[in-house]
């Protein structure tokens, strides 16, 4: 890959919706995460930097962002959100996740916290939840929803 694209997120058309977009400046984090949900049908898509985000953050249900990223770091992607409507939950990912970063997040308006190497199990379970609740609040905040109308989590 040439120098110059190694940062550049995922190539996505604008009004594509993604279920999980993995903010992280570690191509691993993706790779992992495009395993765990391989059997869904949820789209994930990757970006490394903060800066090349935007448009990323407009389009998921669902963000985990790497602690720290080269340009900025999980605040910095919490508060690009609260400007955006019907807003995607933040889950914030880190070798050196702790009882204080987990506090840190949730009362800053973060979803939740989660350890690195990770554990499928674990990852699914608060990955699914997070969707779940973004789904019920979208439905919850569309004017023209129709209460009977199915919408699948998975």
């Amino acid at each position: 890959m040439p120098l110059g694209e190694k940062n550049l997120p995922d190539a996505v058309r604008p009004g594509e919706d993604i279920t999980l977009l993995v903010l992280s400046p570690d191509n691993e984090d993706a790779a992992d995460l495009r395993r765990i949900f391989h059997h869904r049908d949820w789209r994930v898509v990757a970006c490394r930097e903060f800066s090349a985000s935007d448009r990323l953050l407009r389009s998921a249900s669902i963000v985990l962002c790497e602690r720290d990223l080269p340009d900025g770091n999980w605040k910095n992607v919490l508060n690009s959100l609260s400007s955006i409507d019907n807003p995607p939950l933040l889950i914030v990912m880190s070798r050196h996740a702790d009882e204080l970063l987990w506090a840190e997040v949730l009362n800053l308006g973060g979803y939740d916290v989660l350890q690195k190497p990770f554990e499928t199990v674990e990852v699914m379970r608060v990955v699914s939840m997070a969707r779940r609740q973004w789904l019920s609040q979208s439905l919850a905040e569309s004017p023209t929803t129709n209460a009977t109308a199915a919408h699948p989590v998975f």
